[in-house]
């Protein structure tokens, strides 16, 4: 939650976390009157400021995110310790568990479309003219709603509405306050035995099949202008149950992150992959810098009906060079 925070090889001593704290606060000094000269301090490569301590590992960004089974306590101070072993000051932290949004399981009882609210929305309806209208009296639609009344979208004088059924009769939502998971067709090379996945760009929505039959559908969040998700038919390539990501090389810019421990990560272009975001709740707009984004709960069910599957007791499996099957993902715009 801060900048510049000191990540320990071990736990430091009270001098050699002072040591530390005044490299981080030189750094921001520097960091206002020359970016390069700052970096070059921070890395050592210049002798700018106090000299710090051997025993930092690192220094963490604001937004940086590491995973801890434990916290321990060194002379009344409170340190987390990562999964890499090292060691972070405990009040420099907040924690991140992740959404508890989830989709639907698709059944003989409900299957496609689907469709949920992505922004907190107001119903409309006709007025005693015919013309649409805020109901007023009508509590908002809380963003992430599951729409149970949803029937189509609809065009009316010349813009698109999702009309919605109710006990009082037709409701309107405009267009861009919904999302709508649909049936596609299975694509030419996926087997009629095989799970696969259908990401929709436009309708930021995601849905299970296997074979001819979707099994599950839910919001995602894939990525924003500039960074923008894939289209095609991919296969699912490598599966983990945790895998870090990040971009904190010299040409990161503002872009610069770094987050330990990724549950549910299925990687199917490249560096593009099917994840859990803990980190955001915005599913249903694009959020990402190029990867699907999806709700933990929603990441593991998913990760759980794809091939490859995963042995027991495995952290990850892969397809590459060996006879195991992938599941495709087709994304569309």
């Amino acid at each position: 939650k801060e900048s510049t925070v000191p990540e320990y090889h071990r736990l430091p001593s009270r001098n050699e976390q002072r040591r530390a704290i005044a490299k981080a606060e030189r750094f921001r000094e520097l960091l206002e009157i020359d970016e390069r000269r700052a970096r070059r301090y921070l890395s050592g490569e210049a002798d700018d400021g106090p000299p710090g301590t051997a025993v930092v590992n690192r220094y963490l960004d604001r937004g940086f995110y590491v995973a801890s089974p434990l916290v321990e306590v060194r002379a009344f101070r409170r340190f987390v310790r990562t999964t890499q072993g090292r060691y972070i000051k405990q009040a420099q932290l907040e924690p991140r568990t992740g959404h508890d949004f989830r989709g639907v399981e698709l059944t003989g009882e409900r299957t496609l479309p689907v469709a949920w609210t992505v922004r907190t929305a107001r119903p409309m309806r006709r007025d005693e003219d015919g013309a649409l209208a805020d109901e007023e009296e009508a509590e908002p639609i809380e963003r992430q709603t599951l729409l149970e009344g949803w029937r189509e979208r609809r065009n009316i004088d010349g813009r698109v509405y999702h009309v919605l059924e109710t006990d009082d009769g037709e409701r309107y939502l405009r267009a861009w306050f919904a999302s709508v998971a649909e049936r596609v067709d299975r694509p030419d090379g996926v087997a009629a035995d095989e799970p696969w996945v259908h990401v929709d760009l436009s309708e930021q929505t995601l849905v299970l099949y296997r074979g001819d039959t979707p099994t599950y559908a839910t919001l995602v969040s894939t990525g924003i202008e500039g960074n923008e998700t894939p289209t095609g038919l991919f296969e699912i390539r490598r599966k983990h149950i945790t895998d870090t990501m990040s971009n904190i090389g010299p040409d990161a810019g503002d872009d610069r992150y770094s987050i330990e421990d990724v549950p549910w990560t299925q990687y199917f272009e490249g560096a593009v992959a099917l994840h859990t975001a803990f980190w955001h709740t915005r599913f249903g707009l694009p959020r990402s810098h190029g990867c699907v984004n999806m709700t933990p709960f929603d990441a593991h069910y998913v990760f759980g009906r794809t091939w490859p599957e995963l042995p027991a007791g495995w952290d990850g499996v892969s397809t590459e060079n060996t006879p195991l099957r992938g599941s495709h993902v087709l994304v569309t715009q």
